[in-house]
């Protein structure tokens, strides 16, 4: 008996000691391309940045297992583990990069808003729905605003502009994925979506809080757009997977754009 139970012991142990990583490919995907513009918009890299970097990917990582336990409303070791982990380690790299930048301690207030948000829609039932996966993605893109303050050492208007213009070319990925089942109908839809990045955009230019040229940035969004309106069929006809890999080739376009406009 006793064999079993430290056998067991030590199977709950590796399962526990086993990394916990979050399987949303696109989160992933527009957290680092949203990163890397903030960068291009600076032109440099510091260590500042590198801290800035580990924040945000361990911060994304820690918001996976809490939201699993909530979603699950019992707790799992393993999970809490690695939560409490990653947690730390975005606590400690952001706390270097505050130190360095005080004005990121706002970003750092803004984001905990936003997982905040994304917790209560959880609570309230609305896990995956489409109100919390904009939240989600508007937070995603504020690692853009993050590491290029953390790499200027300072902040501009410009750096708000940005995030929000992202959060605008982004944002219809997520609604891209969830017309896909709508097949023709996806079209009228399609092009509302797309008419609402381009006025946010508009917008934001008409602010001063981006340049006009800087809407270019929407382009690699929008000829994903223009391609479900033409074809809804062809595009509720992809598998998940392909859809997926669509969407790195527009947050990749979007990241060659960023090198042009700022390199």
């Amino acid at each position: 008996i006793r064999s079993h139970t430290q056998e067991r012991e030590r199977s709950t142990m590796k399962n526990i000691a086993t990394p916990v990583f979050s399987p949303e490919h696109g989160a992933y995907v527009v957290l680092v391309a949203s990163l890397l513009i903030g960068v291009v918009a600076v032109g440099d890299w510091s260590g500042v940045t590198t801290l800035a970097a580990i924040a945000a990917l361990a911060a994304h990582q820690a918001q996976f297992p809490f939201m699993q336990l909530l979603r699950r409303r019992r707790i799992d070791a393993r999970l809490a583990t690695w939560g409490v982990v990653y947690a730390a380690v975005a606590a400690v790299a952001a706390y270097r990069v505050v130190s360095a930048v005080p004005p990121l301690a706002r970003i750092v207030w803004v984001a905990a808003g936003v997982f905040g948000v994304a917790v209560a829609l959880s609570v309230l039932g609305r896990y995956k729905s489409l109100a919390q996966e904009l939240v989600v993605f508007a937070g995603l893109c504020l690692t853009s605003p993050w590491a290029e303050a953390a790499t200027r050492g300072y902040m501009v208007r410009e750096t708000l502009g940005r995030w929000l213009l992202l959060v605008a070319a982004f944002w219809t990925a997520v609604l891209a994925v969830r017309v896909r089942s709508r097949g023709v109908g996806a079209r009228g839809t399609s092009v509302a979506y797309g008419a609402i990045a381009v006025a946010g955009a508009w917008a934001l230019a008409q602010a001063g809080l981006v340049a006009i040229n800087e809407m270019w940035l929407l382009a690699p969004s929008l000829a994903r757009t223009v391609f479900v309106a033409a074809v809804p069929g062809a595009w509720a006809g992809l598998r998940v997977r392909t859809i997926g890999v669509v969407e790195t080739f527009v947050a990749v376009g979007t990241l060659a754009v960023a090198l042009l406009l700022y390199g």
